[in-house]
């Protein structure tokens, strides 16, 4: 249930920043006769990046929330089926905890992915007045 639910923002954000590659770098590469690997290992892989750990960021709290839903619905041993647990026995306590976990959880996935994302993708760095004015 995690791989699904992860799956499709890394395949979306991934074939958006393929496509977002500007068209004036694709035709110097071609003028330059480079072949079609070069062009995508040279250009639209490193121009992409920056959507693909956007895709990954999302997916790295998707997958927390698939994982806890899969146990939850499917049973097994996990968080899910101790939240549910909680629950039915009216032990709020002990589910807030779980969701305050599995928050932190989420918030450390995503950050992993984000200080990855600083090391590999050192060149692109986000505008920090965008999130401000939208």
């Amino acid at each position: 249930m995690a791989l699904f639910i992860a799956f499709f923002p890394v395949i979306v954000d991934t074939a958006a920043g393929l496509a977002s590659v500007d068209k004036d770098a694709v035709d110097l590469f071609r003028s330059f006769r480079a072949s079609r690997w070069k062009t995508l290992t040279m250009l639209k892989l490193p121009a992409a990046l920056p959507y693909i750990f956007a895709g990954l960021k999302t997916a790295s709290v998707f997958s927390v929330v698939g994982a806890v839903i899969g146990e939850y619905l499917g049973g097994g041993l996990g968080l899910g089926v101790l939240m549910r647990l909680s629950s039915e026995q009216l032990r709020m306590d002990q589910l807030f905890a779980l969701i305050f976990y599995l928050s932190l959880l989420g918030l450390a996935l995503f950050g992993i992915v984000g200080w990855v994302e600083r090391r590999i993708v050192f060149w692109h760095r986000p505008d920090p007045t965008a999130v401000m004015s939208a």
